[in-house]
C-alpha cells in the first residue's frame, strides 16, 4: 500500500472516479462542455461523499490544457474529463497549483481571513491556467461578518475567479449566500456502491478479504467512502492483510455473537427479561454501547425493510437475512414502529458515564401496554393481571352514581387509581411482577371509592373508561403543550372519566383546572390534539363535557392559595397531617 493512506491514494482524480454522485457529475460535465460553468457553487452533503474531491476535479478541468471550455461536446470521447496529465492537472493533483486556493473555514473563518482572500481575488489573475478557483471547506463555519464580506464577490466576481463552498450543514449558510450559488446536494453513498468500491480497492491492493467483512464496513460507515477506506486501512494495519469478519468485528467493537439481533428479537416480541439479560451481558463484557446501539438500530431497520418487502436491500449474510425474514412474521406493524421509535430516540451524547440505562428504558417503553414476560412461565401477562387487589370489589375509573349497575366480578377492569389504591398495605417486593405505580396516577388518600359502571355502551348508560383507554388518553396528551397549559397535567386532576351517549365526560376536583382545560378547548390546535387522543384511546370520535366531581365545589377549592392550586395543576397532591407525621 505504500506510505500514503488508502483514503488519499484512492481519492477521485477524475469525474468518472466519483462514487454515487452521477447526477451532479453529469451536470458539471455538461456545464464544462457548453462553457456554462457558474462562478459560485455550493456543495452540500454528509462527510466523505466527495464534495471537496469533486471541487478539485472541477478546478482541474477549468485549467486543463487539453480541455478548452465550449469545445468538447458530450458525444465526444472524453466527456469533458480533464486529461490528468498536463502540467496544470498534475499541479492540482499534487497540491502545488497556484490557481487553486483552498481555505478551511473552521480555522480561517473570520472577516480578516475573507478580506485577505478577496484581495488576492482582485489583485492578480491566474498564474498558469485560465481560471483561479477558491474552495472554502466547512463554509458554514464562517462568521456572519465574513459571509457579508463575501456576498458582493460571489455575485460579481472577477471573470477568472470561481468559488466553491463545501459544507456538511447547508442550513447554516445564510440564504443571501445560498441564493448566489448553484447548489448541489451530495447524497450518502449506498452500501452496494461502497461495497463495489471496497472490492476494487482490495483487488488492486492485493488484500485478501471476506465479502461479509466488506459488507460490514459498508454498513457501519453510513455512506462515507472516506470512513470506509480509513476502517479498511486500520483493519489491515492491525490484523494483517487477511481481512475477515471476526477481526473486523473485534476492531469495531461489534457483536460477534449476534447480540444486537437477539435484542432486536426480544424487543419486538416483548420479552423484556431476556432483552435486559442481553444488555447486561454486553455491559459486563465492556462492549461499546454506542456501536452496539447503532448495530441494533440497523437490525431494526432491516426488519422494517424486510416487512415492507425490500429484502434485496438487506446488506447481511443469507443466514441473518433468513432470520430477519422469520422475525417479520412474528411482529405486527404497530409493535415494530413503536420499538424503532423508542430505540431510535436513544442519545448517548449526554451519557458520559456510558450507562446502559437509555437502552434499557427504550426496551421497556417499546413494550405495548407495558406487557412483560413472566420469568417462570414465559407467558405474556399485563401489569393489571399480575397485581392483587386487596379490596372486596374492583372498581372502574369513575365517580359514584346511584343508578349505576355493577359489573360482573369476572369482567371488571381496575382503574388507574383504584388498582394502585388496593396496594397500599402490600409492600412492592411481595408482589409478583410488580412495577412502580405511575406517580401521576397515585390516588388521593381522601378520595371516596367509586362504584363500577356498566360496560354496555349501546344503551346510552354512562360507563367509565377502562384502564387501557385512560392510560392511552393520558399518555397521548402527557407531553402536549397547549396554548397556555400542558394538557396532560390538567388531566391529572380528573376524578372521573366516563362515556355517556356520544360524549366523554371528565369530572374535575379543581374548578381552576376545569376552567384551564375549557380555555384550551377553545384553542383549535389543543382541541384537535384532544380529539385525536380520544379517537386513539376509545376507537371513535366523542364530544367532550367537563364537569365538577361529586363533593367538589369551586368554593371549597378556592379556599387554598394560588400557589397551592398551581402545584395541584402540575400533579402535586395534599398530604393529610396524620400521613405526614408517619
Amino acid at each position: 500500500m505504500g506510505t500514503q493512506g488508502l483514503s488519499l491514494k484512492w481519492r477521485p482524480q477524475l469525474f468518472q472516479d466519483v462514487v454515487g454522485q452521477e447526477p451532479i457529475v453529469q451536470t458539471l460535465k455538461q456545464a464544462l462542455a457548453q462553457n456554462r460553468v457558474a462562478h459560485a457553487y455550493l456543495f452540500a452533503g454528509p462527510r466523505g461523499t466527495g464534495k471537496t474531491s469533486t471541487a478539485r476535479i472541477l478546478a482541474k478541468a477549468l485549467n486543463c490544457q487539453s480541455l478548452h471550455p465550449g469545445s468538447v461536446q458530450p458525444e465526444t470521447g472524453n466527456q469533458a474529463e480533464p486529461d490528468n496529465s498536463c502540467h496544470t492537472c498534475v499541479a492540482v493533483s499534487e497540491g502545488r497549483s497556484f490557481d487553486l486556493i483552498e481555505m478551511d473555514a473552521a480555522s480561517h473563518g473570520r472577516i480578516d481571513d475573507i478580506r485577505s482572500l478577496l484581495e488576492r481575488v482582485f489583485g492578480s489573475g491566474p498564474a498558469a491556467g485560465r481560471a483561479k478557483v477558491y474552495i472554502i471547506d466547512e463554509a458554514h463555519m464562517l462568521t456572519i461578518a465574513a459571509f457579508n464580506a463575501l456576498l458582493k464577490t460571489l455575485e460579481e466576481p472577477a471573470p477568472w475567479a470561481y468559488f466553491i463552498l463545501c459544507t456538511t450543514e447547508a442550513d447554516k449558510i445564510p440564504p443571501t449566500v445560498r441564493s448566489r450559488c448553484q447548489r448541489f446536494d451530495f447524497r450518502r453513498i449506498s452500501s452496494n456502491e461502497l461495497l463495489a468500491r471496497l472490492q476494487a480497492i482490495c483487488t488492486e491492493e492485493q488484500i485478501p478479504y471476506e465479502i461479509e467483512a466488506l459488507r460490514t464496513v459498508a454498513r457501519v460507515t453510513a455512506g462515507s467512502l472516506r470512513d470506509a477506506c480509513n476502517i479498511l486501512e486500520q483493519a489491515v494495519t492491525s490484523h494483517g492483510t487477511d481481512l475477515n469478519l471476526a477481526t473486523l468485528q473485534s476492531l469495531l467493537g461489534l457483536s460477534q455473537d449476534e447480540s444486537a439481533l437477539k435484542l432486536a428479537r426480544y424487543a419486538l416480541t416483548a420479552n423484556v427479561p431476556a432483552g435486559l439479560t442481553v444488555i447486561h451481558e454486553i455491559t459486563a463484557h465492556g462492549r461499546d454501547l454506542r456501536m452496539f446501539h447503532l448495530e441494533l438500530v440497523e437490525f431494526l431497520r432491516a426488519v422494517l425493510l424486510a416487512k415492507s418487502g425490500m429484502t434485496t436491500h438487506l446488506n447481511y449474510s443469507e443466514e441473518v437475512v433468513s432470520e430477519i425474514k422469520a422475525l417479520t412474521l412474528e411482529v405486527d406493524w404497530d409493535s415494530l414502529i413503536r420499538t424503532i421509535q423508542c430505540f431510535g430516540s436513544v442519545d448517548f451524547r449526554s451519557n458520559a458515564s456510558g450507562s446502559p440505562l437509555p437502552i434499557e428504558l427504550a426496551l421497556i417503553e417499546g413494550v405495548p401496554d407495558r406487557k412483560i414476560f413472566s420469568e417462570t412461565g414465559g407467558s405474556l401477562v399485563t401489569e393489571a393481571n399480575q397485581r392483587t387487589d386487596t379490596t372486596s370489589s374492583t372498581t372502574r375509573f369513575g365517580t359514584e352514581s346511584a343508578g349505576s349497575i355493577a359489573d360482573p366480578p369476572d369482567t371488571q377492569t381496575p382503574s388507574p387509581r383504584d388498582m394502585n389504591a388496593g396496594l397500599t398495605d402490600t409492600p412492592p417486593s411481595s408482589q409478583t411482577g410488580y412495577t412502580e405505580p405511575d406517580p401521576f396516577l397515585t390516588p388521593q388518600p381522601d378520595e371516596p371509592r367509586a362504584t363500577p359502571l356498566t360496560q354496555d355502551r349501546s344503551d346510552g348508560l354512562m360507563t367509565a373508561l377502562t384502564l387501557s383507554e385512560w392510560d392511552t388518553l393520558y399518555r397521548t396528551l402527557k407531553r402536549f403543550r397547549g396554548k397556555n397549559f400542558n394538557i396532560g397535567s390538567l388531566l391529572l386532576d380528573c376524578r372521573g372519566a366516563q362515556l355517556s351517549n356520544d360524549n366523554l365526560v371528565l369530572e374535575f376536583k379543581s374548578q381552576a383546572n376545569k376552567e384551564r382545560l375549557e380555555s384550551e378547548i377553545a384553542h383549535p390546535p389543543s382541541l384537535h390534539a384532544i380529539e385525536d387522543a380520544i379517537i386513539k384511546a376509545v376507537g371513535k370520535s366523542y364530544g367532550l363535557i367537563l364537569s365538577m366531581a361529586d363533593g367538589m365545589t369551586p368554593t371549597a377549592e378556592r379556599k387554598s392559595g394560588h400557589l397551592i392550586r398551581a402545584a395541584i395543576a402540575l400533579g402535586a397532591r395534599i398530604i393529610p397531617e396524620q400521613e405526614n407525621r408517619s
